[in-house]
């Protein structure tokens, strides 16, 4: 409860900024900790001058000035503002959507929550249902669903719906009944109550069981948001709970639901009709873009319960519209087990058709999928105990997945007797393969060397012949190839990596995900041997790689390696072509820098980590006046719908509000995503505007992004929202085309618009870097260059892994620095995990842990120190061990030969950051001077 109300007071505090006008600006309140006042940025927006035309679009958007959506928003989230909004803003006029204005869909969902908050809800209702309804006659006519809030304002509507029913079922079972039918059940109740007030949601347990929509299910919401035990809570305050008895049980415990639920004029039937009209427009709405991104979406989803909730909405709105044995209600029912964590024992379902085993399985697989390893644990070792051999088998195969994510040395027997077992029992060909394949590489993993290594191999070689045609054809083959490669038989590596580019289409080429290394590892095996026939065979192979995948994610290393070896052939011309084809192409990449240095120096150029003073100068006359004091257009309006509403939501100041609001509440969860906190705590603290908003901002921003693809277009819109809005992580992501089917062919084309250094490499954080870079001899623009690869510069950037910050350093790092160094007592900082959001600190720590601990022991060599910070002392010392001693003579080599493709790509990214930042000179140094 102190933490939930800590977290109140400092929302609060920062909405009443937003209310009057304030925000924080994220570099300077870091550094300082005061305030700085909007208007500077409302005068560089035109903010201040927005609504004296009454035709503006922020006018337009709203009918007042720019200031009334951050006042809207911030009341959404505060009841005591929420009570402080002008009638003539609530008139139910404003849901009409025949003719919206381009906030209309963001303003009808935070008048729905403003509502909620002043316990209006009938006019929640009409607000939420409008939205629905709006969503669904495709305003845009693109079927992507008009805004990710219409989701949100089906679960609000829903839990609307719900919350009538349960009153009418209460009115129709009253309080004496209830007590005397069961009288244990209602002292328990009363206990838990007087023990802990804040969890009187809907865990009323006198509903009559056929009556009741959420019975079990809703009560346990989340394990993780009930910390404590009712007997552990009882023990730790008796006076509070004696007291609560008299001030909730007595009050409230013998209605339970009158906390949660008003009363309602509306008869059962029509409940029930609008539960169906729910229903009609839940299929569709869950099937649009929009929504599915926003349950899907790494970079966009805001809690994956969202779905689950509405799901499980769905499935007990149909019981009562079509039966509990409809083929409507069990296929809702399925739906929702496959998204949900938490399923109480009996949902008013009674079919056989689906079993214990069953929901195990499926329950233990979402949270395999949400990377929830311990509870996914449980529910497949229970899952894999089935007497029915396949279920058994599956739960058998996801179980040695979670173990292996877990702790591999520990669970290593476990996890290949779990895949033995899987491939007697298994009669799915798919799980068998994957058991197969996970069980190959499970023994190239256990102790032993010689005998595993032959294992894997064997079990490799045994999928590649009992699935010629499976999904996992081509992973066996390049694993295999692989294997022989480190083992050093580089002719079976080679046969291997021909079988794989001879995998033709009718066999499955479409599903071929190794198709480029397998002609550019073969061309480097051929390279190493050194004779000029091996060298000739190795640029046929390159040139065939850049002419059949001309935009593939290793087409510029073919180019690069093409045109090295042609230079080594002294085929001049041929090497010149490929390193021009760079230049013009990707002129600021790694290859493209690194076909500059070629083309100045020759052979000389693969002993040069870094460029020298004369190439950087050549480069910075050809794209400083260009590219880097050129800035994006603004965005238009007049390029489309999605357009326009993003740059309302940017003029009025909206985006940037909901930014600042978010930082503020990330401090308090810091070390878990947003995205786990849970619905019912977010709903608690009422966060779930908060949270709802910035999922639907940046989703208006693809979309802005996706509605016209011309890069110019995607480098406005990424410099908009990371300008004007602060979201440089979002604006990073657009930069490098995360996530994209196109990837490659987009950051190539991105590099070339006008404007790109400018939205690529923004300044930020550069007083600290500086001070710091000086303090501990770290060059400034390395520095930039990893933190815009690890976190895109977003101070509270968390990995799946637990790593956090702008340097994503992980817990024991900082643990193991901090007994050294003494952190948290020299900064005053409560956690590690508050010391790691702070990005002064963080910059910090990191610069000084680079500069005293990981360069020292890679005796100054900057590279080696990078590759060190990214996989770690150990590992790198593995890596230099197996390779030959001329690699370390040759820099573009030992780069191609790090082991991980992820930690290969890191580098030549970081490497190509530097250089582009020094380049520009954002940071000054001799070379700027």
């Amino acid at each position: 409860m102190c933490r939930q109300q800590a977290i109140t007071r400092v929302l609060v505090l920062g909405l009443l900024l937003i209310w009057q006008g304030g925000c924080v600006s994220t570099d300077k309140a870091e550094v300082s900790g005061k305030p700085v006042p909007i208007s500077s940025t409302e005068t560089d927006l035109g903010l201040k001058s927005s609504c004296k035309n009454a035709n503006s679009d922020a006018c337009m958007s709203f009918g007042a000035d720019a200031k009334t959506f951050r006042q809207l928003f911030a009341a959404s989230l505060d009841p005591e503002l929420a009570a402080t909004i002008p009638a003539e803003w609530l008139s139910s006029s404003v849901f009409d959507p025949a003719d919206p204005a381009p906030l209309w869909a963001i303003r009808t969902y935070l008048l729905g929550e403003i509502f909620l908050l002043r316990e209006d809800k009938s006019g929640a209702r009409k607000a939420f249902r409008s939205l629905v309804r709006w969503a669904n006659i495709d305003p845009f006519n693109d079927s992507w669903g008009g805004s990710s809030l219409a989701a949100v304002a089906l679960w609000r509507w829903s839990q609307l719906v719900e919350a009538d029913f349960l009153s009418i079922s209460t009115r129709d079972n009253p309080l004496p009944v209830r007590i005397i039918t069961k009288p244990f059940e209602y002292m328990i109740h009363t206990l838990e109550i007087a023990a802990n007030p804040i969890e009187q949601s809907f865990q009323a347990v006198f509903k009559p069981d056929d009556k009741s929509l959420l019975g079990s299910a809703w009560q346990s919401t989340a394990a993780e948001d009930r910390e404590n035990s009712l007997a552990a809570r009882i023990v730790a305050k008796p006076f509070e709970f004696i007291r609560n008895i008299f001030k909730y049980g007595f009050k409230v415990a013998f209605d339970p639901i009158r906390k949660t639920v008003s009363g309602t004029n509306l008869t059962r039937e029509e409940i029930i009709d609008e539960m169906g009209e729910i229903l009609r427009h839940a299929d569709k709405l869950l099937a649009t873009r929009f929504t599915i991104r926003l349950f899907q979406d790494e970079g966009i989803s805001i809690n994956p319960r969202l779905e689950e909730d509405i799901r499980l909405f769905l499935a007990l709105f149909s019981i009562q519209v079509h039966g509990k044995d409809s083929n409507d209600s069990f296929r809702r029912f399925g739906s929702y087990l496959e998204v949900a964590r938490d399923v109480g024992s009996d949902l008013g379902i009674k079919t056989d058709k689906i079993d214990e085993d069953e929901i195990n399985l499926i329950r233990g697989k979402r949270f395999y999928t949400l990377r929830e390893y311990h509870i996914a644990k449980s529910f497949l070792t229970t899952a894999s105990r089935s007497n029915k051999l396949q279920l058994a088998a599956e739960a058998s195969y996801y179980l040695a997945r979670v173990l292996s994510q877990q702790d591999t040395l520990a669970y290593q027997e476990e996890i290949i007797a779990r895949l033995e077992e899987v491939l007697e029992d298994s009669q799915d060909p798919e799980i068998s393969q994957r058991a197969l394949y996970d069980l190959a590489i499970a023994k190239s993993r256990r102790s032993g060397s010689g005998n595993a290594s032959e294992e894997f191999r064997h079990d490799l070689q045994r999928l590649i012949e009992e699935y010629p045609n499976g999904s996992l054809f081509d992973d066996a083959l390049y694993q295999l190839a692989m294997a022989y490669f480190q083992d050093g038989d580089m002719d079976k590596a080679l046969a291997a990596f021909q079988l794989l580019r001879e995998f033709d289409e009718e066999n499955g080429w479409a599903k071929n995900n190794w198709v480029e290394i397998a002609h550019l590892r073969p061309a480097l095996i051929h390279y190493s041997r050194g004779d000029s026939a091996d060298l000739g065979k190795a640029v046929v192979l390159l040139e065939r790689l850049v002419t059949d995948i001309p935009d593939g994610d290793l087409t510029a290393a073919g180019h690069f390696w093409a045109g090295r070896i042609s230079e080594e052939l002294n085929q001049r011309n041929r090497a010149r072509k490929h390193f021009r084809h760079l230049i013009e192409n990707n002129s600021l990449h790694h290859y493209g820098l690194r076909a500059r240095l070629h083309l100045q120096y020759g052979a000389k150029a693969k002993t040069m980590h870094h460029m020298d003073a004369k190439i950087r100068q050549q480069i910075a006359q050809e794209i400083t006046a260009g590219r880097f004091t050129h800035i994006p257009k603004p965005i238009s309006p007049f390029s489309g719908p999605y357009h326009r509403r993003l740059e309302s939501t940017l003029t009025s100041g909206l985006y940037k509000a909901v930014l600042e609001t978010r930082d503020r509440f990330r401090k308090f969860f810091p070390s878990r995503e947003l995205k786990q906190i849970g619905m019912r705590k977010l709903d608690e603290i009422h966060a779930v505007p908060l949270m709802s908003m910035l999922s639907s901002l940046r989703q208006l921003a693809d979309a802005a992004k996706d509605s016209a693809t011309d890069n110019r277009n995607r480098l406005e819109i990424a410099y908009a929202v990371g300008r004007y809005a602060n979201d440089w992580e979002l604006a990073m992501a657009m930069v490098f085309a995360i996530g994209e089917p196109e990837g490659v062919i987009e950051r190539a084309a991105i590099m070339r618009e006008p404007g790109y250094l400018s939205t690529a490499y923004p300044i930020r954080y550069r007083e600290n870097i500086l001070e710091h870079s000086r303090k501990y001899n770290i060059p400034p623009h390395l520095a930039y260059a990893v933190m815009r690869h690890k976190s895109y510069f977003y101070p509270a950037a968390l990995s799946p892994e637990g790593a956090l910050g702008l340097f994503q350093l992980m817990p024991e790092t900082f643990d193991s620095l901090d007994r050294d160094w003494a952190l948290l007592g020299e900064s005053g900082m409560p956690s590690r995990e508050a010391f790691l959001v702070n990005s002064d600190l963080s910059i910090g720590l990191w610069m000084r842990w680079f500069g005293e601990r990981v360069l020292p022991r890679q005796k100054g060599d900057l590279f080696f120190a990078v590759l060190d910070d990214q996989v770690g002392a150990d590992n790198l010392k593995k890596w230099r061990k197996s390779w030959p001693k001329e690699i370390e003579n040759d820099f573009e080599l030992m780069l191609e030969s790090v082991r991980s493709a992820e930690t290969r790509r890191f580098l030549r990214d970081v490497l190509a950051s530097w250089e582009v930042a020094e380049i520009i000179c954002l940071f000054p140094t001799r070379f700027c001077e």
